[in-house]
């Protein structure tokens, strides 16, 4: 009994020190409440794309000049071995120019070592509509016009990911961009900066920006 009870003192302790830890763990999402990520791909066409966390799973997202508020929702099983947030319907854009509505995703993926990542990569990814980095942050976005809508918009497709290899993020990634994606973080009673680190949730103390 004094072991048991010593071993829950000891998580909640971990809690309190690090509720963002916990938290990660358990829906695998990527952002945390305060990080913007904006990424930049010139083949795309809509060459920037910005996500800015908000508390309560809250994303805003800036495209092409405007942006839109997106409630994001815990996904509760896994979908082709993903958890993290989805918008479970497609969130209705009403008020912007090229986008009527968006299908958006944030999660960690991860492989088994780096020869997963290098198939992944040789066999689905697009160039012209994803970037990632070095340390596994990822971005894809593309912008399917439907031709025979009234109003010519189109649907926003966007993924959001932390790659990871084993179960860590990686420190080096083959045909990575580091400057495609740019990472600001704007905590409570800080001045806005930039970071390679804050975007992840599992990263949540200041020792690490």
């Amino acid at each position: 009994m004094d072991i048991y009870k010593t071993y829950l003192a000891a998580i909640f302790i971990i809690v309190l020190q690090n509720p963002l830890y916990v938290l990660a763990q358990q829906n695998e999402s990527v952002l945390i409440a305060g990080a913007k990520v904006c990424a930049k791909n010139e083949l795309n066409e809509f060459a920037e794309i910005c996500i800015e966390a908000k508390d309560n799973n809250i994303r805003v997202i800036s495209l092409g000049g405007e942006s839109e508020t997106v409630k994001m929702e815990e996904r509760l099983n896994r979908w082709y071995g993903l958890l993290g947030l989805i918008n479970s319907e497609p969130a209705k854009w009403k008020n912007h120019k090229f986008v009527s509505r968006a299908n958006i995703e944030e999660a960690q993926i991860n492989y088994d070592n780096i020869g997963g990542f290098i198939n992944w990569r040789n066999n689905y990814f697009d160039k012209n509509t994803g970037v990632y980095r070095d340390d596994g942050l990822s971005i894809r976005w593309s912008v399917a016009i439907n031709p025979n809508s009234n109003d010519h918009k189109g649907v926003l497709g966007l993924g959001i990911y932390q790659i990871m290899i084993n179960g860590q993020k990686p420190n080096k990634l083959p045909g990575s961009n580091n400057a495609s994606i740019i990472v600001k973080e704007e905590a409570k009673g800080k001045q806005k900066r930039e970071t390679k680190g804050v975007y992840h949730r599992i990263i949540a103390d200041d020792s690490q920006l």
